[in-house]
């Protein structure tokens, strides 16, 4: 299943408003603004495994009921740290320096993380803060207590888990369709095609960070820098390609109708089947050839192929 490479912030707007009930939306879509002429939309996608091994989601017990005040009928799944972790990347999610401390009155250590994720375009950051606190001494269900291990690491990725829920509205639990929708950030990003100086500076910004660690000259030439690009840098035009694109994409036996995010297939092509011929014909002239002599043929080696016979029937 390949997906939709959207060009234009109003493609992907127009998906989504025809059909909300198909993108897990990272950010409010009313807030997403008109940019000017050197910025390009970025919409960012990934899909969570829903398989029963694959560690992003897991059975949730404990849901409560439904907004009208009934017990869900389906099962009900929650995200795992892992699955979190995925979601974090979509919005090129960093996590700062953690802050911890001690509560001695309660005997609990506490752990305050900072989550800096992209805006509403590339370099404007927003950041969200949580704490979370665990005590030293945890409570056994038969009674009594016991030392609790690490409470240092489970304070500190208890309050990461927060900031992301909080600040990707990730709800505590879904049922399995929900799940199989994308996780969507939309952002805007400065479009390299539209300026060389821009396409110069970003790809000489890259190479720089990499002479700091290989000791390595800046190029001289936009062309050298193009040529000495990553890999992941289109050599012709400079464009940034997500080598993981395709990879992201969940294994669906049954796809069903397709999904506004799928790209559309490629129409069939039709060759004529004469070896010294070959050329592309249309679906109703292949159709009524097969139908007349049993395989494709072009207009013109049908009409050959119905002298042929004419005078072979003489």
């Amino acid at each position: 299943m390949a997906m939709k490479k959207y060009r234009t912030m109003e493609d992907f707007i127009k998906d989504y408003e025809e059909h909300p009930e198909c993108f897990n939306m990272m950010v409010d879509v009313q807030s997403i603004q008109d940019m000017g002429p050197y910025f390009k939309p970025v919409i960012s996608m990934k899909f969570l495994d829903t398989t029963p091994d694959g560690g992003d989601i897991y059975i949730q017990k404990n849901t409560g009921n439904d907004f009208y005040g009934n017990p869900y009928k389906e099962t009900r799944y929650s995200i795992t740290r892992s699955g979190l972790l995925k979601i974090k990347s979509v919005a090129k999610g960093t996590f700062l320096n953690p802050i911890f401390g001690y509560d001695k009155e309660k005997n609990t250590d506490v752990c305050t993380a900072t989550l800096q994720y992209v805006g509403a375009k590339e370099g404007d950051w927003l950041f969200t803060s949580c704490s979370k606190e665990v005590p030293r001494m945890a409570k056994k269900k038969a009674g009594g207590t016991y030392e609790n291990s690490e409470p240092l690491r489970k304070a500190e990725s208890g309050a990461q888990d927060a900031c992301i829920r909080e600040a990707f509205k990730v709800r505590g639990h879904y049922s399995m369709e929900q799940l199989q929708r994308p996780f969507t950030m939309v952002y805007w990003d400065l479009d390299e095609t539209k300026d060389d100086r821009i396409l110069e500076a970003r790809i000489n910004k890259g190479i720089s960070a990499s002479n700091i660690i290989y000791g390595r000259a800046l190029p001289a030439s936009r062309e050298q820098a193009l040529l000495e690009a990553p890999a992941n840098v289109d050599k012709s035009t400079g464009e940034i390609i997500d080598v993981d694109y395709e990879a992201e994409q969940p294994d669906v036996e049954n796809p069903g109708e397709r999904k506004p995010w799928e790209q559309e297939p490629e129409p069939e092509k039709f060759y004529c089947s004469n070896p010294g011929c070959k050329v592309e014909i249309a679906k109703s002239v292949y159709d009524a050839s097969v139908k007349e002599f049993g395989q494709g043929a072009c207009t013109k080696c049908q009409q050959v192929a119905r002298a042929a016979a004419k005078k072979g029937g003489k």
